[in-house]
């Protein structure tokens, strides 16, 4: 090659570098399906999706995730019974810049809090913002000494995560109800995080306010991988063993209506005595406190429905058993 075309040749090069940064620049590229696995969607639904939002990653739903959103989706009305919610007080000096700060230090180690569900596809998915925000609401209720404002306003918070698709499911308010009294509120559905977990959010708040360093978070990416590596045929062959001959689903409600009711809170104080022979029980057995309640709660169902063989679900946390810090995240 001569002078000439070697300068031509180095014009052409820079050039497409040129074309490269410009369109890196005007937000070029993006997912393909190959980033987004193990969720399966099309390069035309992905180029759907970052049409509407800032997308940093497309999941699919877990198990559980996928059972809420068909409840949610089968509700006729709003309905709060999946809202998981905290609502504290606090004492002294406060501010709520900082506390808002901290918040968003958590959405941005944990963004799946912030995800948006999608169902107009065969496969659900949850798409996880490049920009996690939550809901955040500071209120001044100065003077207020009956607690049946808050309590309205905790009841709306609640309704306002009933809806997975259109609104954010992960809310935050501060209620200032005097000089250095202070409720915050931590409003989520039970679809990106469960009730267990809310403390663990919490630490991580108020750790975030103080200035402490956190350990890295895990990401929630992670854990979708393991769901989906899992053998599936081996799970439901396994279950099938389980259940054989178990053929009459257990109903404690009208079996031709279906719908979620709104949930009713009712505290009842059990003797110290009775707690101790619990606790005597399940120690003497090598069990726990809540194994021996299930199994109450077995005996009251074979009351009711008078059949003898009887089947309830109860959550558990599953996960990779030696992850680090596994008692450090939270899943659904």
């Amino acid at each position: 090659m001569d002078h000439a075309q070697v300068s031509h040749l180095s014009e052409l090069w820079f050039d497409a570098l040129c074309g490269i940064c410009a369109n890196v620049a005007r937000g070029g590229g993006g997912l393909t399906p190959s980033d987004i696995v193990p969720a399966r969607l099309n390069q035309q639904q992905i180029d759907e999706l970052q049409s509407q939002y800032r997308i940093a990653d497309v999941l699919p739903l877990t198990p559980l995730q996928q059972g809420l959103l068909f409840h949610a989706g089968a509700a006729q009305g709003c309905d709060d019974v999946y809202a998981v919610q905290l609502d504290i007080a606090l004492q002294g000096p406060l501010s709520a810049q900082k506390l808002h700060e901290a918040l968003r230090g958590v959405l941005n180690r944990h963004p799946n809090l912030a995800a948006r569900f999608c169902d107009q596809f065969d496969n659900p998915v949850q798409l996880i913002p490049a920009d996690p925000v939550a809901e955040w609401q500071y209120l001044e209720l100065d003077g207020v000494t009956a607690d049946e404002p808050i309590e309205q306003f905790c009841a709306a918070e609640r309704a306002a995560v009933c809806d997975l698709t259109s609104h954010p499911v992960f809310r935050a308010a501060l209620i200032c109800t005097g000089p250095d009294q202070h409720r915050f509120v931590l409003t989520a559905h039970h679809i990106v995080v469960d009730g267990w977990s809310l403390p663990i959010l919490l630490h991580e708040i108020f750790a975030g306010y103080h200035g402490q360093r956190l350990p890295a978070a895990t990401p929630y990416r992670r854990f979708i991988a393991w769901l989906a590596e899992r053998d599936l045929d081996a799970a439901r062959s396994a279950w099938r063993e389980v259940l054989a001959g178990f053929d009459t689903p257990t109903l404690v409600g009208p079996p031709q209506k279906y719908r979620s009711g709104r949930r009713g809170i009712t505290s009842y104080r059990i003797p110290e005595q009775t707690t101790r022979a619990l606790y005597e029980l399940a120690r003497s057995h090598h069990t726990t406190v809540n194994t021996v309640l299930q199994a109450a709660w077995a005996q009251l169902l074979v009351g009711l429905t008078g059949q003898h063989d009887v089947a309830f679900g109860s959550r558990c946390q599953d996960g990779p058993p030696r992850w680090p810090g596994r008692n450090r995240w939270w899943a659904c």
